[in-house]
């Protein structure tokens, strides 16, 4: 499976752009938070060229974990897992691949945890230098929403929320809220028999949404 320009284009964002190279805590970087020497570029990095470096760097990092997942996984990943993979690991490092003590790890590989799990196994990566940064923290917590809900994935359409995938949405209340309104035609949703239904919402709307049916507007 390939990384999808979706995922470059949030790493592009993440990164953000560096014309000439520039000590980042244990490399020089240039363009994206691409490696490279002090006197590389010494007339600057063009964005089309740092583009063209940053993917060819992001190769490297979804061939190693494409090979994770062969060597570890019973399943593929799916696109938003594996783009949420790429992104923390051509940040991080892959070296969480190489010890199964990590909550990433066994993430990786397949447990099972919550989505509060999850956010919490990304947030913890969000030091650099010894110290928390709130740059990383909000990028990891980006990257953990790639991963359960396929936000800044190429696994879907831009604004799209799959339903049972939201935070809290298996909650009864929560998904009778969604039958409720789906049925009323108060939302949309689109997925045939046996597939899963597809609404235009994210996580926010649907809170409003539940606390508007508690309060019994819709009756």
């Amino acid at each position: 499976m390939k990384t999808s320009q979706a995922c470059v284009d949030f790493v592009k964002r993440m990164e953000g752009f560096l014309k000439y190279p520039v000590w980042d805590y244990a490399q020089y970087s240039v363009g994206y938070g691409c490696r490279c020497n002090k006197g590389d570029y010494p007339n600057g990095i063009t964005e089309e060229e740092a583009e063209r470096l940053l993917k060819k760097e992001l190769a490297n990092t979804e061939a190693a974990v494409n090979r994770f997942g062969t060597a570890y996984r019973e399943t593929a990943f799916e696109q938003q897992e594996l783009d949420a993979l790429v992104s923390f690991s051509y940040n991080v490092g892959t070296a969480w691949m190489q010890n199964p003590n990590y909550q990433i790890y066994q993430l990786a590989k397949g447990a099972r945890f919550s989505d509060a799990e999850v956010m919490g196994i990304f947030r913890a990566w969000n030091h650099a230098g010894g110290k928390e940064l709130p740059g990383l923290t909000t990028r990891r917590e980006a990257e953990a929403r790639m991963w359960l809900y396929g936000e800044n994935s190429g696994g879907k359409e831009d604004g799209e929320m799959r339903y049972e995938k939201l935070k809290d949405v298996k909650s009864k209340e929560y998904r009778a809220t969604l039958d409720k309104l789906l049925a009323k035609g108060i939302i949309k949703g689109k997925g045939g028999s046996g597939e899963e239904t597809v609404i235009d919402l994210g996580e926010d709307v649907v809170r409003l949404l539940v606390m508007l049916d508690r309060a019994g507007i819709w009756g």
